[in-house]
């Protein structure tokens, strides 16, 4: 058996301990990536996506951006690949308004094998410690000699003075180092061969063809930095985490991430600028049991996230994307206005279990939400719109300036509006964060600019400087306000 080994080690700036133990898993394409690729794993700042035939990476450094096809040349591009054993991982996308697009538990795994690519030799994908390798399984008596690799994309390859050999890409260089051999416990003398072509060979001393020999070059990228997102030269935020009662913790945030960045029938410079909401979930050892990609067609972002003690996750924040995903019984199924909040439910496997949109006919930006036992979603931000969805019985059913705050319920199907109500003064004012106390009450912190912002009588409103905070403590019903101070 003959085993070559491919890493990329990429330089993991953001949460660089916690990101350095994720494994890397790969997603067979289920429709979530255009034809011809048949799975696909995300780095962190890079992309791999495969084929029979090869590999394709899309490499990001500083704004650099590089598409490299390392391909098997003379392959068998119809070499049939499958996913062996199965990750705990599940993806799901909730692209657009339709259903039938949406692509929900696409499974992962932790190594994928392409059988015959070369007579007599197989190749298999998997990753380790954030690194992505592959090995060549040669059989007995099959030609090694075959293999050899062509690197489309690449400027050039140039051999280095310590036997490695340099791939110059337009996001910087890709190393790959020496060859290690060995058969039965010893070294044997490997090197690279640069073809006036431009592909790398191997070039091995003698060795017993009857034994199995392990080739082992490395490919080392050092120049990714951060979460740079594929094709855009953009970038991954984080906004929001929560931890459930078991531990596992969940992140919340917008990507600006495409799809897939690499052949010329998936146009990306179309989502250029523009970005999806993202939710994941890790178990407490670190392990991806889901991430789940939230948006329509414009922008969307999840600014706060709340787990309930069942494991279900609320995400919120704001979309302009007239057809984000939304469920059919949703309280509010279409924009209102250029930007309305949307409350999105996840299940613990991370499918959707209700999303709907909140807001009026101008914007409305969620900053934060809480959930109770009853699966009761509180959501609280701010407003612009006039005719921002107001319930009956409302603490302040009336806007008193052109941007105040907003505190809101939702009950468990995400079907009913609970209470909806203002909460603000003559001039400027915003709630940007939420809490729950042991009665159900909803507690909400912000800042305001008004000198009428409401208090009950002995409450402290003396402004002390043009913006201040208050605290303010609403009734589980919404009608009535327990207290509010500066």
């Amino acid at each position: 058996m003959t085993r070559m080994a491919f890493f990329l080690y990429p330089l993991l700036c953001a949460f660089p301990a916690f990101a350095q133990t994720l494994p890397l898993t790969f997603e067979p394409n289920l429709g979530q990536a255009p034809a011809g690729i048949s799975f696909l794993c995300r780095g962190n700042g890079y992309g791999v996506f495969l084929q029979a035939a090869g590999a394709v990476l899309a490499l990001h450094s500083g704004g650099r951006q590089a598409l490299v096809n390392m391909r098997l040349a003379g392959a068998d591009p119809h070499a049939p690949g499958l996913g062996a054993r199965p990750a705990q991982t599940r993806s799901h996308y909730f692209t657009g308004s339709d259903p039938r697009l949406w692509r929900t538990n696409v499974p992962h795994f932790e190594q994928v094998r392409f059988s015959r690519v070369y007579p007599g030799i197989d190749v298999a994908y998997y990753g380790a410690q954030g690194l992505f390798e592959f090995d060549f399984l040669v059989e007995p008596r099959a030609n090694p000699n075959r293999i050899r690799l062509e690197f489309t994309g690449a400027r050039r390859l140039r051999p280095a003075p310590d036997g490695d050999v340099l791939v110059e890409t337009a996001a910087g260089e890709v190393r790959l180092r020496k060859p290690h051999v060995f058969q039965a416990g010893r070294p044997i003398g490997a090197s690279y061969r640069i073809t006036r072509h431009g592909a790398l060979t191997l070039r091995l001393d003698r060795y017993d063809p009857s034994l199995a020999l392990r080739i082992d070059p490395v490919i080392v990228y050092s120049s990714f930095l951060g979460g740079n997102a594929a094709a855009t030269g953009g970038s991954d935020y984080a906004r929001a985490v929560a931890v459930d009662p078991s531990g596992n913790l969940y992140l919340a945030g917008s990507t600006e991430s495409p799809r897939f960045p690499v052949t010329k029938d998936a146009p990306q410079s179309a989502r250029a600028g523009l970005f999806d909401a993202f939710v994941t979930k890790l178990d407490p050892a670190g392990t991806v049991l889901y991430s789940t990609y939230l948006g329509g067609e414009s922008q969307d972002e999840a600014l706060a996230l709340a787990v309930d003690p069942a494991g279900n996750a609320f995400v919120t924040g704001p979309t302009s994307s007239r057809r984000f995903p939304v469920s059919a019984s949703a309280w509010q199924p279409t924009l209102a206005g250029y930007t309305n909040a949307f409350i999105t439910k996840l299940d613990p496997n991370g499918a959707l279990a209700y999303s709907t949109y909140l807001g009026g006919d101008t914007a409305d930006q969620p900053a934060a939400i809480s959930v109770n036992a009853a699966g009761e979603a509180f959501v609280a931000g701010f407003s612009t719109s006039s005719n921002f969805p107001i319930t009956p019985q409302a603490f302040q059913a009336a806007r008193k300036a052109p941007l105040t705050g907003f505190a809101a319920k939702l009950d468990s199907s995400g079907a009913t509006l609970l209470y909806s109500t203002f909460l603000g003064g003559s001039s400027s004012d915003a709630i940007t964060a939420t809490a729950l106390d042991a009665s159900g009450n909803h507690c909400v912190a912000g800042q305001t600019l008004s000198r009428d912002f409401p208090t009950p009588p002995g409450a402290y409103r003396t402004r002390i400087s043009l913006r201040d905070a208050f605290v303010a403590k609403l009734h589980d019903s919404g009608s009535a306000l327990l207290f509010s101070t500066l």
